[in-house]
């Protein structure tokens, strides 16, 4: 391996080889507008006195875009690893997010058993008290 800050023209083979410049052309569209003007001009006749003539003028413009560029293949390879860096950590964000909703879920479902277990105590209670205070009138009477 060459030592790319000792040797500068060694170093630019090694960039050029690792990063070579991509470039690109892209076609335009040609849009074309034409201006068409009249005008009268009047021409002395020897007969009748003057006539009038009308001349015609087209005026045609061409305008088309064409587009070359040149890609920075050393920021795209950085931005590449930027951004799969961005998605092993939004993947690892999604799986946090899945893991804390099924904590959620099993915690809601601990919450609805206690909540019924409660429900079902007050009503054995309820029950309870209601078949003495009903054996304590039977036996008054």
């Amino acid at each position: 391996m060459v030592k790319l800050d000792k040797e500068p023209i060694q170093s630019a083979q090694y960039c050029k080889v690792r990063y070579p410049v991509d470039s690109f052309f892209k076609e335009g569209k040609t849009i074309i507008k034409t201006d068409t003007n009249y005008y009268p001009v009047y021409l002395p006749n020897g007969d009748s006195g003057s006539t009038d003539t009308i001349v015609q003028v087209i005026r045609k413009f061409f305008h088309k875009t064409d587009t070359v560029g040149v890609v920075n293949n050393s920021a795209m390879a950085e931005f590449k690893r930027k951004y799969e860096g961005l998605i092993g950590e939004v993947k690892e964000l999604i799986q946090t997010d899945i893991k804390r909703q099924e904590k959620n879920v099993r915690l809601q479902d601990g919450r609805n058993t206690w909540r019924l277990i409660g429900i079902g105590a007050i009503l054995i209670i309820i029950a309870f008290g209601l078949g003495y205070l009903l054996s304590k009138r039977n036996i008054l009477k």
